[in-house]
């Protein structure tokens, strides 16, 4: 290999290096952004309490972030919905990894 084939190999190098680095920072930056959960939130709400992960109770609203723990009653003329699940009046939901699940019994807490 003559002298300056060796120094062009060398530019070569020293462009593509870098370039290969930010590559692969922006793939894993993608990768690690399309795995990060989405927020339930309240999609409707009426007649609606929630009771939050840190013991907080709110009036339900549309757009309300639901995290993990929040449970939600409904009075005799609610609802609320979050993601697939709607709930009718006097019933209670808990939002577990990310997901409403309805509970059994009323929401009064009386059986």
């Amino acid at each position: 290999m003559s002298p300056l084939s060796m120094s062009s190999w060398w530019r070569r190098a020293v462009v593509a290096a870098p370039l290969l680095v930010l590559v692969g920072v922006i793939v894993w930056l993608m990768a690690s952004a399309a795995h990060e959960p989405t927020q339930l939130r309240l999609t409707s709400a009426t007649d609606a309490a929630v009771e939050l992960s840190d013991g907080n109770v709110v009036e339900g609203y549309a757009g309300l972030a639901l995290p993990d723990g929040a449970v939600i009653r409904t009075g005799s003329a609610g609802s609320a919905i979050a993601g697939d699940v709607m709930l009718g009046p006097n019933e209670v939901g808990v939002v577990k990894e990310g997901e409403l699940a309805r509970t059994e019994g009323p929401a009064d807490g009386d059986g």
